[in-house]
């Protein structure tokens, strides 16, 4: 694949109001919900791409998902992981509604 990303961004907005936890988006949205983006163009240009996952030439993951899943090596994977355990914290926070967004 090679330098290909796959574009899975997430925003949350804690219920408390006491801070977020952007993972990789940064559109700002309602308190309470949890903002899923599958615009590559969204999350680029918010967050700058950090943590998505993508393959250098010689097909090692890199971007900070891929340190959290070490043993897994299929990029797309690794992202829908991280959007599982986003979900799970999203829901401990008091996170009520889970928003998917963008046309990917």
């Amino acid at each position: 694949m090679g330098g290909g990303a796959f574009p899975i961004g997430l925003t949350s907005f804690p219920a408390s109001g006491d801070g977020l936890r952007g993972v990789h988006g940064g559109v700002q949205g309602r308190e309470g919900a949890l903002w899923v983006f599958t615009d590559g163009a969204v999350c680029s240009g918010s967050h700058g791409a950090g943590g998505w996952v993508r393959e250098d030439s010689s097909g090692t993951l890199l971007g900070e998902d891929a340190s959290v899943y070490p043993d897994v090596q299929d990029p797309f994977l690794v992202e829908l992981l991280a959007l599982r355990d986003e979900i799970r914290w999203a829901l401990d926070m008091g996170v009520q509604d889970v928003v998917f967004a963008g046309g990917a």
